[in-house]
């Protein structure tokens, strides 16, 4: 069975991303690309299913394993402690 190809707007539709995202994915060598250009005119190149879905899961990352994992910030700026009243900037 033939492989199933994506046009670039139905693959940054799968991944919610802009599809100028999609072509950088492309450039960067992330994603692979049939092209279908039947000559000198404009390319049109497609993305096979397989070669997103391989994609994705490079891309994808263990669960957190607290609330810091999610929000890097939270390491960086950690809330005060209960019964603090944090300070604020006065003039």
């Amino acid at each position: 069975m033939p492989a199933r190809l994506l046009s670039i707007p139905a693959v940054a539709a799968a991944l919610d991303v802009d599809r100028r995202t999609v072509y950088r994915f492309i450039a960067a060598g992330e994603l692979p690309v049939v092209d279908l250009r039947t000559g000198a005119g404009r390319s049109r190149v497609r993305v096979p299913a397989a070669g997103l879905e391989e994609f994705i899961t490079s891309r994808s990352v263990a669960a957190p394993q607290s609330a810091a994992d999610l929000l890097p910030s939270a390491r960086l700026f950690p809330l005060p402690s209960k019964g603090v009243v944090p300070r604020t900037c006065a003039s």
